[in-house]
């Protein structure tokens, strides 16, 4: 049987609102082939966290450092669901 190394992705975009002062983040989890040569591909996997998005009222001066702490967040969760699967 062939098999490839795959790793996990945790993704995110954060778009800004300026008319409703709002700030958006559409976050996803996938894995992929971690071989650079072959052709990149997004695998689900039922032990990843779904896809999210995250909605907040606040200030443009403060929606960068708020993207950034949510992202770091959800690179937690995706760290952790990926451990709870190679340990179960």
């Amino acid at each position: 049987m062939d098999t490839q190394d795959l790793e996990a992705c945790a993704t995110a975009e954060a778009l800004y609102d300026e008319e409703q002062s709002q700030l958006i983040i559409e976050m996803d989890s996938f894995l992929r082939p971690a071989d650079l040569r072959l052709k990149e591909e997004h695998l689900p996997a039922d032990f990843l966290p779904e896809r999210q998005t995250f909605k907040d009222s606040v200030s443009q001066d403060e929606a960068a450092e708020l993207a950034r702490d949510i992202f770091h967040r959800w690179v937690r969760t995706v760290r952790e669901s990926v451990t709870s699967m190679v340990h179960n």
